[in-house]
C-alpha cells in the first residue's frame, strides 16, 4: 500500500579538477598516507556546488537536477536546470514539493527536512551524502521516498548509517506529488507527454543527473542502486520495466511497495476529469484551465486521503502495460532485485483509520464494500474472532493482500528473468513509526524497517546490531549485485527450484521456504480470490 508514508574548501575555479584528482581511480588505494578529506566544492554539469561536512560525512542539499516544473512547464516533462554562475550554496534542505493529506511534518522521515524550506512546485532537488574522505569510486545508492504519491521528501531521509557502515554515497531526492505528478486529462494525453507520470519522469531526471555528476562527488557512475519504499518502492518497480527508464541504473531494491496494481491511462483520465470540473475546468482547454489554478487550488481539489489518493499510471510511453504483465513478458531491466515487505504492513494504515473505523458492528460491511460478491469467502479465511479486534483481522488482510501476497508474486515474476534476493523484514524489536496505543499493536508494520537504514530514532544496542546485519546487506548488493558475505547468515536467491526468502529477524536472519511464508499470509486464497484491496495498489 503506497498510501503511506524518509537524507576540504578548494578554489571554484578548476574545481572539476581537483576534484577529480583527489581521488583515486576504481580499487586504488593510497600509498600508506591517511586520505585527504575529500573536497566541500564540487563543479556540476552546471556549475560549482559547496557543501558541509557533518560529523563523518560530506552533505550536499537541494541541488536542482531540473527546472523548475512551474507556469507553462506544469505537467510537462522535467527540463534541463540552468547553468549558474560563481558556487552555489548547498548546506542546507531547499524547498519540498506541494504535500496532500497529511501535513510534511507527520513524515515520518524526520532528520535534515526538519529545516527545509517552505513546499513550493519549484522542488526538483536532490541531496548527497559521502564519506568525509574517499579511496576509490564509492558506490552509488539513490533512495525515492515514499509518502503515497501524496507526501514525501528526500531531506527527511538521513542516510547516516548506509554511507558510515556502508562506505557509499547516497542521494535522496524530491519528485511532484499529488495533481502535479500524477494527475492525468486527455489534454495532457493529447500533448504527447507522460499524462499522470510526471512525478516518474521527474526520477528518471534525477538518475540521469546521478549518471552525468556523481563521479566528481567520488562515486562510481556505473554502479548506481536505486531503491524506495512504498511507493518509492512502486516507483522503482515500475523502473524495472520502463522502457524510458533503460540504462539509469545497475541494481534496484524493492521496499514494500512492488504491488503490481497501477491506475490504467482511462481510468485515472477519469479522475483527472473530475477534479478539474470540480474547479471549474470543464470545456476547452482543460490542461490551460488547470494550468492558470494556483497551487492551493489545485492541492484543495485533489484527494487528500490516504487511500485513493493518487498513483502511478500505466497505458502510456513510460509505463504501455501493468508492471505485472510487463514482468510476466521478462520486459524487465537485466540487473539484480533486492525486494520484501514486512510482516504486519497494514496495521498502520487501519491504525490511522485510512479506512475508517473497523470494529465488529461493522466488519462484516467493511469487508462487503471492500470485495463485493468475494466477501463471504474473505469472512470466511479471516473471521474476526480468530483475531484480538475485528481491526486487527482487517489489518491482517490489508497486509496480506496488499503487500505480502503481491510481493511474493513480483519476486516470482522477476525471477524468471533476473537474480532475485527477497526478504520479509519480521523484527519485533524495531522501533514503530509512531507510538502504539495498547488497544492496537503495530507489530512489524509498514515503514518499520527504515529505522534500520536511516537515522531516525536513537536504537538500543539490540536493534543498533539488527540494524548493522541490515545495512550490511543492502550495501553489499549495492556494491556487487549481492547482498551475501561478511560473515552474515546466507541469503538464497529465489530459484524456481527451492524458492527461499530471507526472515530478518531480532537476533538474526534466516531463509524460509517461500510456501511458509504463503501459508503465513494465505497467499494461495488471495491468487485465487481477490486483486488487493481498492485504494491499497
Amino acid at each position: 500500500m503506497d498510501r503511506l508514508i524518509g537524507l576540504g574548501v578548494v578554489a571554484a575555479v578548476g574545481v572539476g579538477v581537483l576534484v577529480a584528482a583527489s581521488l583515486p581511480a576504481a580499487g586504488q588505494v593510497g600509498g600508506g598516507a591517511a586520505p585527504a578529506p575529500a573536497p566541500i566544492e564540487v563543479r556540476t554539469d552546471k556549475g560549482v556546488v559547496r557543501g558541509s561536512v557533518v560529523e563523518t560525512r560530506r552533505s550536499f542539499q537541494g541541488i536542482p537536477f531540473a527546472a523548475p516544473p512551474i507556469g507553462p512547464l506544469r505537467w510537462k516533462a522535467p527540463q534541463l536546470a540552468a547553468a549558474w554562475s560563481g558556487v552555489r550554496d548547498t548546506t542546507r534542505p531547499r524547498a519540498i514539493c506541494p504535500q496532500g493529506g497529511l501535513t510534511p511534518g507527520s513524515d515520518p522521515g524526520s532528520g535534515p527536512g526538519a529545516g527545509s524550506d517552505p513546499s513550493s512546485e519549484d522542488c526538483l532537488f536532490l541531496n548527497v551524502t559521502t564519506p568525509a574522505t574517499i579511496t576509490g569510486r564509492l558506490p552509488v545508492m539513490v533512495f525515492i521516498p515514499g509518502g503515497g504519491f501524496i507526501v514525501g521528501s528526500g531531506s527527511s531521509y538521513d542516510p547516516a548509517p548506509l554511507v558510515d557502515q556502508g562506505r557509499v554515497i547516497v542521494v535522496t531526492l524530491n519528485y511532484r506529488l499529488g495533481p502535479f505528478g500524477f494527475l492525468a486529462l486527455p489534454g495532457l494525453t493529447a500533448e504527447g507527454g507522460a499524462s499522470g507520470m510526471y512525478g516518474i519522469q521527474d526520477q528518471q531526471a534525477a538518475l540521469r543527473w546521478v549518471r552525468a555528476n556523481i563521479a566528481n562527488f567520488g562515486g562510481d557512475a556505473r554502479n548506481v542502486t536505486l531503491f524506495g519504499e512504498s511507493a518509492g518502492a512502486e516507483s522503482v518497480c515500475v523502473h524495472l520495466v520502463s522502457p524510458s527508464s533503460a540504462g539509469l541504473f545497475d541494481r534496484v531494491a524493492s521496499e514494500s511497495g512492488c504491488n503490481l496494481a497501477e491506475l490504467d491511462l482511462k481510468s485515472a483520465e477519469a479522475r483527472g476529469t473530475t477534479i478539474a470540473a470540480s474547479i471549474g475546468c470543464t470545456s476547452g482547454d482543460v490542461a490551460a484551465c488547470l494550468r492558470g489554478k494556483s497551487t492551493g487550488e489545485l492541492m484543495a481539489a485533489s484527494p487528500a486521503g490516504l487511500v485513493n489518493g493518487f498513483n502511478v499510471v500505466n497505458g502510456g510511453a513510460v509505463l504501455p502495460k501493468p508492471v505485472s504483465v510487463m514482468m510476466a513478458e521478462r520486459r524487465i531491466a537485466r540487473v539484480p532485485l533486492l525486494v520484501g515487505s514486512n510482516h504486519d504492513e497494514g496495521r498502520i494504515l487501519v491504525a490511522l483509520g485510512a479506512f475508517g473505523t473497523v470494529n465488529a458492528e461493522n466488519y462484516e460491511q467493511t469487508l462487503r464494500a471492500s470485495f463485493g460478491a468475494n466477501a463471504d469467502a474473505v469472512l470466511a479465511e479471516y473471521p474476526a474472532a480468530a483475531y484480538s479486534s475485528a481491526a486487527l483481522a482487517y489489518a491482517t488482510i490489508v497486509g496480506d493482500s496488499g503487500f505480502s501476497c503481491t510481493t511474493l508474486r513480483a519476486g516470482g515474476l522477476a525471477a524468471a528473468a533476473v537474480p532475485v534476493y527477497q526478504y520479509e523484514f519480521n523484527d519485533a524489536a524495531a522501533p514503530p513509526p509512531f507510538p502504539s496505543n495498547g488497544d492496537f499493536p503495530l507489530g512489524v508494520t509498514h515503514g518499520a524497517e527504515l529505522a534500520y537504514l536511516f537515522r531516525q530514532v536513537s536504537l538500543n544496542p539490540e536493534q543498533q546490531a539488527a540494524a548493522a546485519r541490515m545495512v550490511g546487506y543492502w550495501t553489499r548488493f549495492a556494491a556487487t549485485g549481492n547482498p551475501n558475505g561478511a560473515g552474515a547468515p546466507g541469503w538464497p536467491k529465489i530459484t524456481s527450484a527451492a524458492p527461499r526468502l530471507l526472515s530478518l529477524e531480532t537476533a538474526t536472519a534466516r531463509p524460509i521456504a517461500a510456501a511458509t511464508f504463503s501459508t503465513d499470509h494465505h497467499c494461495g486464497f488471495w491468487a485465487a480470490n481477490q486483486s488487493p484491496i481498492p485504494g491499497t495498489e
